[in-house]
């Protein structure tokens, strides 16, 4: 959408600035609505109950408890809770910088993606296998190559979705069965 962008790195950075930030000071946040969605509604749907100060809307089922949001909520929420100096704090969150880097297409945001990641926090195995193909591509043909390799990426992606299959579990078992 307009002003949307895709986060390709840096996700847990940002969700746990943002749960700071709105754990210091909630009110001025959210006035305008959520500034963050995720491309998974029900992670969508867990973060509009953690922030409902409605009762009757913020109810937690047990296997949103278990989620990295519902954690990182809590887990945010106890730190402020024992912060003294509040403003101090939340003054610096919101002086802190966030790098943007706008990227043309998908295959140079998943090879920038495996360049920041190569020694960072493991990947996945479909991080590192989709990073693989796409540097390859990108490396030895042109950019018409670039957009079939994509296509066909996420014509895979999107029909082992349709089988509720997920990506990863495929790979495993390609990869097991080989």
């Amino acid at each position: 959408k307009n002003n949307d962008l895709y986060i390709v790195d840096g996700q847990q950075r940002l969700i746990t600035l943002f749960l700071l930030v709105y754990h210091f000071n909630n009110d001025n946040l959210t006035r305008n609505g959520i500034p963050i969605v995720f491309s998974n509604q029900e992670t969508n749907t867990l973060l509009q109950k953690l922030l409902s100060k409605d009762p009757t809307k913020n109810w937690i089922s047990s296997a949103e408890q278990k989620t990295h949001l519902h954690k990182a909520f809590k887990n945010t929420q106890y730190l402020v809770s024992k912060v003294s100096n509040t403003t101090e704090i939340y003054d610096f969150l919101l002086r802190t910088t966030i790098a943007v880097v706008e990227l043309d297409s998908d295959i140079e945001a998943t090879i920038l993606f495996g360049r920041l990641n190569n020694r960072g926090l493991g990947l996945t195995d479909v991080d590192l296998i989709k990073y693989r193909i796409f540097s390859s591509i990108s490396s030895h043909s042109g950019p018409q190559k670039n957009d079939e390799t994509l296509r066909d990426w996420n014509e895979l992606v999107s029909n082992l979705s349709d089988l509720n299959i997920k990506i990863d579990s495929f790979i495993d078992s390609w990869f097991t069965y080989q």
